[in-house]
């Protein structure tokens, strides 16, 4: 479970959770231990396309290619349904050829988007051609995003460390907004993972 986005999800294996200085609020953010790449999980219920799961994890797809410093084409396009216990979704891979004039390493970019109720959530996973995104563990990642359940007014056991993050939450009336989360654009993948390596366990 991670706290700062109330979820709960299946991590890729030999991907560690982190939570460095530039994570923004209502995201969680995934680094591999050996190679580069990132994977980005956060809420996209406030979405304007939030009612289609497809248009919007191709939009998320589209933005994440702004990471990539170079002009580039799609290729090798991939969608699929989403489904697990209580939500639907869509996903979208593709890579990006940026041609025989720029030394970049083929980029690879996973997209999805799944609901429960008007509940939505994406995952974004980001590589290349030397950390290729696996299509199969990305979906497993998707299909196992679920609501932490809130047990506060329930008899059952409370979460220790759940009640003191809510504890220090600031009181407001105004309902909570995921921030959009910016991210800056690197020369290349590498310079990604490398900017949250100091917050990451070492090899």
């Amino acid at each position: 479970m991670d706290i700062e986005t109330y979820l709960s999800f299946v991590v890729p294996s030999d991907w560690t959770l982190i939570t460095p200085s530039l994570r923004p609020v209502g995201h969680a953010v995934l680094w591999h231990k050996y190679v580069a790449g990132l994977i980005l999980i956060g809420n996209c219920t406030d979405s304007p396309l939030a009612q289609h799961d497809d248009a919007l994890a191709e939009h998320i797809a589209n933005n994440l290619t702004t990471i990539f410093p170079a002009p580039s084409r799609c290729a090798d396009i991939e969608t699929r349904a989403l489904s697990g216990p209580g939500i639907n979704g869509r996903s979208v891979f593709f890579r990006l050829d940026f041609g025989p004039d720029t030394p970049l390493l083929t980029g690879e970019v996973y997209a999805a988007v799944v609901h429960t109720g008007a509940q939505r959530w994406f995952v974004g996973w980001l590589g290349d051609s030397s950390a290729p995104v696996d299509i199969e563990d990305a979906q497993i990642l998707a299909e196992s995003l679920r609501p932490y359940e809130d047990t506060s007014h329930t008899n059952a056991p409370s979460d220790p460390v759940l009640d003191r993050h809510r504890a220090d939450q600031p009181k407001t009336d105004e309902p909570h907004r995921t921030e959009t989360f910016q991210l800056p654009r690197p020369e290349v993948l590498a310079q990604l993972s490398e900017m949250f390596r100091d917050d990451a366990p070492t090899r």
